[in-house]
């Protein structure tokens, strides 16, 4: 006689087979992703047990096909029970290991085991095991019903179905914004995109984005100010099917709808066609000024933060930017981890939402956010399993970084940070201090990287404004720009690079900062006798061996950069070899100071 009776036939439900191998051990088989005959990894699955004394149960999943798992790195499984209607991470002797069994492509598959307590409260109880806490579509149904339905809700927001899919469930758009505002004020307003749970077995994803819409339709001065400022556009379940049926990855076609973004179509993949058709809408009226895709990750910890800023870059580079967003987060929660963050696109990663959104449509910004299903290590909840309110904080931090970045001195304070930790990465590994000295006024040695920062700073102080936050009160999509008559710049010159300027934003013009500056200078020149002999010629091969990094300093460099008499400044804005005068020698440097380049390890040269 059984006295455990398995079942899985409910929303999300995956468990294909229960097979008992004694009183107190079962093998369970899962059921792959339809119509993929791969995938098996999500379960959701519950037990009536029917004891007659507490006993202790060894399940075994045998046919899981990640070769790493959370579990096998301490995680606990989720369990429910009906006696206590509490999630809890109660199972003991967890391990995840290869089995002797294959896939019929003979890829290897894997067991994760474990053992848990059974009737210690009740003996005949129901008790339900899941991969991450099940977040449903019947329950994304009450909820936005429960949004739309309360008092004022029309002021603030309005509910759509943009698509049906494949089993003809609703694709729901929530759309946030303040509507109370004047037309032409609406009308103007940038659009931010977010969605969510395209993987149906990233359920946390969904607790995040659920988080995110409480915050931005609540009563806080930071929500009303950000509905002031956007419209958001939400689709907080981009693969309803598949949550339906208890899919790991895919739709019903078997399809990983992160993988259909650059060529969608309505028999395979309709969500996804239908949300490439709204941003198409919304940028023949708006700005979309960012887009962000929610995930979940199963091996990393704690929550952190995908960009793609060379995805439409020819050097596959990072402009700094698009890292604000994590450095924002960051401030906001201690357990964002920037140094699992990444801001490139690998090239399995083109054709995901954020790559093909950035690259098809130009969006400033394009993230994809992941957070944990396991665990925090860091900050002060280190050690700790995540819950379905850790996940809702996500979203408020979300929001609450969306404000920040609205400030443009918040904004712009980053930026330059985030600037001066490049130019330090490159003075860290390259000696450019010989003809600079910085010791303090009592003689203290300072390292290389103390000096140069010293340098930064002394010079030019903090960053200065210039940051747009979308709203251009344009329809056409527009870029970050800066006004010329804010802006100083440092620049660090690579020669690796060609040379390629590389700005560095700072203060409005202060004539006290100035003033130092050129103190400085003056003063290195008078102790150094003017140009050193030695180095009297400057050749384009003695620069191109040279291999330093060179700080070339200016000041009201945007009036600069179209004078005729900077001749080094070639018409694609590369830095070429600095000539000298005729005479070698440096008549009026004090009132030629804005044209003037600073070689360390080159000394002091003008560009005539």
């Amino acid at each position: 006689m059984n006295d455990i009776d398995f079942e899985s036939r409910f929303e999300s439900g995956n468990l294909r087979m229960a097979i008992k191998l004694t009183d107190n051990e079962y093998d369970l088989i899962l059921r792959n992703d339809i119509n993929a005959n791969k995938y098996a990894q999500w379960f959701y699955f519950k037990i009536q047990i029917k004891f007659k004394e507490p006993k202790r149960i060894k399940f075994n999943i045998i046919n899981c096909e990640k070769a790493d798992s959370p579990y096998s790195k301490g995680s606990r499984i989720l369990q429910y029970s009906t006696t206590t209607n509490k999630w809890s991470r109660k199972s003991i002797l967890n391990k995840y290991y290869k089995n002797s069994y294959s896939t019929f492509d003979d890829k290897n598959l894997y067991t994760l085991s474990f053992s848990v307590n059974l009737g210690e409260e009740n003996l005949n109880e129901t008790v339900y095991f899941a991969y991450c806490y099940p977040y449903t579509y019947s329950y994304l149904q009450e909820y936005i019903n429960k949004l739309v339905t309360q008092k004022n809700a029309n002021k603030i927001m309005n509910h759509e179905v943009i698509a049906t899919t494949l089993a003809g469930n609703n694709l729901d758009m929530i759309l946030v914004t303040d509507f109370l505002g004047e037309f032409d004020d609406i009308a103007g307003r940038p659009c931010i995109i977010l969605t969510s749970r395209v993987h149906p077995g990233e359920s946390n994803s969904s607790f995040v984005i659920h988080g995110l819409i409480e915050f931005i339709t609540g009563d806080s001065d930071s929500a009303k100010l950000l509905r002031k400022k956007y419209i958001f556009k939400i689709i907080p379940m981009l693969n309803p099917d598949g949550v339906i049926n208890g899919c790991f990855r895919t739709n019903l076609r078997g399809k990983d709808l992160n993988r259909q973004w650059k060529e969608p179509s309505l028999q395979v993949s309709p969500t996804i066609l239908s949300i490439k058709e709204t941003v198409k809408k919304t940028l023949l009226s708006r700005n979309i000024y960012l887009y962000c895709d929610f995930h979940g990750h199963s091996n990393k910890k704690n929550f952190f933060l995908y960009g793609c800023n060379n995805n439409n870059n020819k050097k596959g580079k990072t402009t700094l930017q698009e890292i604000i967003l994590a450095k924002l987060l960051g401030r906001k929660l201690d357990f964002f981890d920037y140094a699992s963050s990444i801001f490139k696109i690998a090239p399995g990663k083109l054709k995901t939402g954020r790559a093909v959104i950035k690259k098809e449509y130009d969006i400033d910004f394009s993230y994809c956010l992941e957070s944990s299903m396991e665990g925090i290590s860091i900050g002060k909840n280190k050690n700790t399993f995540f819950t379905p309110a850790l996940y809702k904080e996500i979203g408020y931090a979300f929001c609450n970084a969306l404000y920040d970045m609205v400030n443009q001195e918040i904004f712009m304070s980053i930026l330059y940070d985030l600037q001066l930790e490049e130019a330090l990465k490159l003075v860290n590994n390259v000696s450019i201090i010989n003809n600079i000295d910085l010791d303090d006024d009592e003689g203290n040695t300072k390292t290389e990287v103390d000096k140069i920062e010293n340098y930064f700073i002394s010079a030019y102080g903090n960053s200065g404004n210039g940051h747009n936050s979308g709203n251009t009160g344009s329809n056409k999509p527009q870029k970050h720009v800066q006004s010329q008559n804010q802006i100083n710049h440092i620049h660090l010159v690579n020669q690796k690079d060609k040379l390629k300027l590389k700005p560095i934003n700072k203060l409005k013009n202060n004539d006290k900062l100035n003033d130092k500056f050129e103190s400085l200078i003056t003063e290195k020149i008078d102790k150094s006798g003017a140009v050193n002999e030695k180095s009297e010629k400057v050749t384009k091969d003695k620069l191109s061996v040279s291999n330093k990094v060179l700080l070339g300093v200016s000041n009201n460099l945007s009036n600069n950069l179209v004078s005729p008499s900077l001749k080094n400044i070639n018409q694609k804005g590369m830095l070429e070899p600095a000539r000298h005068s005729s005479n070698n020698n440096l008549v009026n440097f004090k009132n030629r100071l804005p044209k003037v380049r600073i070689y360390l390890n080159l000394n002091i040269y003008l560009l005539l």
